[in-house]
């Protein structure tokens, strides 16, 4: 008995070495860009288990992000899973609700630059201090996710416009991420487990599972199974639709915008994309890109929604001047870029939310009509 006391404390002893070594090493780990093993967050709780949505925003988290490119951007989540700042005012008034993945929540901006809904917010709001224009952007956000979160915790905010801007992680490959990758990842950083709470278990976390999902990428490479997309283009326009239904059935305005790409040529998509299994070649990028953009169109032209063409409005910009570093991320622009979007938004914005048209011609980006572009204020 005496001895299995002792292995016991020995035991206790052994594990909180451990954990004090893990809380004395891991601000050194949250220097690098790749402290999150999913997504680059120095916040060890970025993430949490969803049963709906796979996984979210922790509502009340602040850090910085980490992209690819090595551009840090700081974040704070309100209590609704929205990143950028608490709901002002009595929080019923949202303007303008931005749903999307991580290119609407900024990732590739570097330290305080503002993302394209912030411009428009300092642009728009001033009028009006009590209103609220929203983040929700969430890293890897496919759009079913998109479309399960919005219709269970977003709807109800009614928002009076919802700029839609989803498409990127609908067409990765299905087979290369599996679940249990991001699920371990946020389960063992939730703060409202005993494992989120260890910083051991989040230190183990940030090693292993960067070497686990470098392993399943080898497998992937040398068994490659049939290709299919996280979303098909039928059944991405499928959630495109349920998504309008649901903004329209709540008297929201939907806005839809098409993905802007910094690759241009075959030479220009990244090799990580095919060696890491994002698509198995490089052609497919172009195909995919053509292909989800034109679903977003035609849901456009059925539904009669305005459409803010970003593919064809900003391809005669050079992608250097779009994106920092387009030959490692063609996908999240530059401050450059989100000024770009936002010029494009902020006339149609004005005019749906405060009547007043900008001067100006609206160029190409307006390709349908806006079923109530005079809805009042509530």
């Amino acid at each position: 008995m005496k001895r299995l006391a002792f292995v016991a404390l020995a035991l206790v002893l052994g594990l909180g070495t451990l954990e004090l070594g893990s809380r004395l090493v891991e601000p050194l780990l949250q220097s690098s860009p790749r402290t999150h093993p999913v997504y680059g967050s120095d916040d060890p709780r970025f993430l949490v288990l969803d049963p709906e949505c796979g996984y979210r925003l922790r509502a009340h988290s602040e850090g910085t992000y980490l992209a690819r490119t090595g551009a840090r951007r700081p974040y704070r989540i309100n209590g609704i899973g929205c990143a950028d700042g608490e709901l002002q005012g009595d929080g019923t008034r949202v303007e303008a609700l931005f749903l999307g993945d991580s290119c609407t929540f900024g990732e590739g901006l570097e330290g305080s630059e503002p993302a394209y809904h912030q411009l428009l917010e300092s642009r728009l709001r001033p009028g009006v201090p009590e209103s609220n224009f929203l983040n929700a952007g969430i890293p890897g956000y496919s759009s079913p996710k998109a479309l399960a979160w919005y219709r269970r915790d977003l709807a109800r905010l009614r928002p009076r416009v919802v700029v839609i801007w989803i498409g990127w992680n609908d067409r990765w490959w299905a087979q290369n991420d599996p679940d249990w990758i991001r699920q371990f990842a946020s389960l063992s950083q939730s703060g409202d487990t005993l494992m989120g709470q260890s910083a051991l278990i989040r230190v183990m976390q940030t090693i292993l599972t960067p070497i686990s999902r470098r392993w399943h990428h080898a497998q992937f490479a040398r068994n490659r199974p049939p290709w299919r997309p996280i979303c098909e283009p039928i059944q991405f326009r499928e959630n495109l639709l349920s998504l309008i239904r649901i903004c329209q059935e709540g008297g929201s305005i939907p806005i839809l915008m098409t993905q802007m790409s910094g690759a241009r040529r075959l030479k220009d998509v990244p090799e990580w994309m095919i060696e890491g299994g994002a698509l198995p070649d490089y052609k497919l990028f172009f195909t995919l890109l053509d292909a989800y953009n034109q679903m977003i169109r035609d849901v456009a032209r059925k539904r009669d929604l305005t459409l803010v063409d970003l593919d064809v409005s900003l391809k005669s910009q050079s992608a250097s001047a779009l994106f920092d570093r387009p030959n490692l991320d063609p996908v999240h622009p530059n401050a450059a870029g989100h000024r770009a979007i936002a010029d494009l938004l902020e006339p149609i914005l004005r005019k749906l939310l405060y009547g007043n048209e900008s001067q100006g011609d609206d160029g190409p980006l307006l390709k349908n009509k806006v079923t109530d572009p005079t809805r009042s204020p509530r």
